[in-house]
């Protein structure tokens, strides 16, 4: 029989003998303890899992509340009242496609719907046009077939040869503001001549429908490059303060004396 020595001198074979030869109670203590030791491992695994998972569903929770918040965010869409769109007059000076054009071009800018602008241009139509305004709104039932509808009820009527005589007959006379007349000469000017002119050549036809010489010429001598550049030298003049009736000027002469 041979015997083993550790390092320490002791019998190994005897101590591993006497782990083999230990009591009942003690196995059962040292298996219990090991349960026990593996059991707080996986309570502990199972409780850092649970934690992850409460953090995700705050994270999801959180997430899901500012994904709410910015789809419930007010609407800045245009809405229709809030557009300008000029009004149509088919005895006025704008043509009647000219002012679809306009309400087409705020349809497109504004993302406006079918409904909204076919109300919106039925308020903005006044004098004979107005009288036809129940009739489209019932037998039309989009803004492009309500265009369709006003261009070939009151396109016939804008003629060249009407275009040329309004002009003709734009004259101006004291009563009328030189800003406003000298604005409305130059829209029929372009609608005559469809913008293929020059500016100089619209500042001097703007100038013709005035029939004042002294205020004709004075206003070629300015020398304008654009109508509104002559519009503002125009208002420039009228503006400026004429004699008072009764007072004494150089062409009167001085006040004779009464006799006595």
């Amino acid at each position: 029989m041979s015997f083993q020595y550790d390092s320490n001198g002791n019998d190994s074979t005897n101590s591993a003998n006497g782990n083999a030869f230990k009591k009942p109670d003690e196995r059962v203590i040292q298996s219990t303890s090991a349960q026990q030791s593996d059991s707080n491992d996986e309570s502990n695994t199972s409780s850092s899992g649970g934690v992850q998972t409460e953090l995700l569903k705050k994270m999801m929770q959180i997430m899901n509340h500012m994904t709410d918040r910015i789809t419930k965010l007010p609407d800045n869409k245009v809405k229709i009242n809030d557009v300008f769109l000029p009004s149509y007059d088919p005895d006025a000076n704008i043509g009647i496609r000219e002012w679809c054009q306009h309400v087409t071009a705020a349809m497109e800018t504004y993302k406006l719907s079918n409904y909204d602008i076919r109300m919106k241009a039925s308020s903005l139509l006044q004098g004979r046009a107005r009288l036809w305004v129940d009739n489209w709104l019932v037998t039309t039932t989009t803004w492009q077939e309500l265009r369709e509808v006003l261009i070939t009820t009151f396109e016939p009527e804008n003629r060249y040869s009407r275009d040329i005589l309004r002009f003709r007959e734009h004259t101006y006379d004291e009563t009328k503001d030189i800003a406003q007349f000298l604005s409305q000469a130059w829209v029929q000017w372009k609608r005559i001549t469809k913008g293929k002119l020059s500016d100089n050549d619209a500042v001097e036809a703007v100038i013709g429908c005035i029939g004042d010489e002294r205020l004709r010429i004075e206003l070629l001598n300015a020398r304008a490059g654009s109508v509104p550049e002559l519009i503002s030298v125009a208002s420039s003049i009228r503006c400026v303060k004429r004699p008072h009736l009764g007072t004494p000027t150089e062409e009167q002469g001085p006040a004779k004396r009464p006799r006595f």
